[in-house]
């Protein structure tokens, strides 16, 4: 993790510190958010106009947004998908939205507020009547710690964005969330009705490839932290233990070619999304297999790793149990065989070859 751990801001340090205080609860969450706030990471991703770092923007900061979410992804996975989502929303915004809706969330971001992406309906499903949302939305990540979020509204094949308040906590709910892994990204569901939005963009802007299926680059990059952290973790056990066996040794080399492998496909797919024009779906087909090789790599690092720590891996609390539940749950979402479908037809339309996407 050469590249990443190149550097190691003050926030990386004060989070590492906070692991063994670090739980689930609201408390919790919002001083880790704190501390990547003062830490300047809230408001990296804005515009450099608006005084940010422009890290949602272009292909310039591509290497920084990667090291930071793999950073994050090797400390708390769900850390990494928040802070995936307030880099979405402001992506969103800054590429779709009015001067309006942007001056609106630059603003709110500079005051040290966080956004997100909540697109998945609960029953009833979110709907807007040009000026009132109603309706549930589920798997809303951030619950209690998000102000502004964009709120897809589903309108057939041409989905709206409507940006929306979501800081009110008696519209909450953590009773959904019913899985053992990512407790800490404070998901559930989360009452519109009644709630005021504003609209932006043009009907189906938000399926606009590649920035649609492309983002998953992202999540990729915080996959791989949590796959190198699982593997540095397995490192040091062996380590403690002793000379390493041959065959603790050639399982952590198993684990090295995986993330190296992921890291390469990644980078590669990060850099094509971002400098891709407008509707270029070749660039979001290799971000979707990228997704897949990172799955792959993710999977066969836990597998070793299982093999090499053992029951001491299991222990409740430890990191190799969060981590693994964390990173096996995140790896599941969402559309898998849908995602698998649609860059199969976009490689076979250009000969099988991904270097021709």
């Amino acid at each position: 993790m050469a590249e990443a751990d190149s550097v190691r801001p003050e926030w990386h340090e004060a989070l590492r510190r906070r692991a063994g205080e670090r739980d689930a609860s609201l408390a919790s969450v919002r001083r880790d958010l704190t501390i990547l706030a003062e830490g300047g990471l809230a408001t990296a991703p804005l515009p450099e106009a608006a005084g940010g770092q422009g890290w949602s923007d272009g292909p310039q900061a591509v290497a920084q947004l990667m090291a930071v979410l793999r950073q994050l992804g090797g400390i708390d996975l769900s850390l990494a998908r928040l802070f995936e989502g307030h880099v979405n929303a402001i992506k969103l915004i800054g590429r779709y939205g009015a001067a309006a809706e942007a001056s609106l969330v630059w603003d709110a971001v500079r005051a040290g507020q966080w956004t997100g992406v909540w697109g998945a309906d609960d029953n009833p499903a979110v709907t807007f009547d040009g000026r009132l949302l109603h309706g549930r939305k589920r798997f809303a990540s951030g619950l209690g710690l998000v102000s502004l979020v964009v709120v897809i509204v589903s309108e057939g094949d041409a989905p709206l964005m409507v940006l929306a308040r979501a800081d009110d906590e008696h519209r909450a709910s953590l009773a959904s969330w019913n899985v053992a892994g990512m407790e800490a990204s404070r998901s559930g569901t989360y009452d519109f009705s009644g709630v005021p939005g504003r609209p932006f963009g043009q009907p189906g802007d938000y399926l606009v490839e590649p920035a649609f299926e492309g983002g998953v680059w992202r999540y990729c990059a915080a996959h791989l932290g949590a796959a190198e952290a699982l593997r540095d973790a397995a490192a040091l056990h062996v380590q403690q233990k002793g000379a390493a066996p041959t065959a603790d040794a050639d399982r952590l080399v198993e684990t090295a070619l995986a993330c190296e492998t992921a890291r390469l496909w990644i980078e590669a797919a990060a850099r094509r999304v971002e400098a891709a024009p407008r509707g270029d779906t070749g660039a979001a087909a290799l971000a979707l297999l990228c997704r897949e090789v990172t799955e792959r790599a993710c999977v066969e690092v836990m597998r070793q790793v299982d093999r090499t720590v053992g029951t001491a891996g299991h222990a409740r609390g430890c990191v190799f149990d969060r981590m693994r539940r964390d990173l096996g749950l995140f790896l599941r979402q969402a559309d898998l065989d849908g995602k698998w479908r649609r860059a199969a037809d976009r490689l076979a339309e250009r000969g099988w070859s991904a270097e021709a996407l």
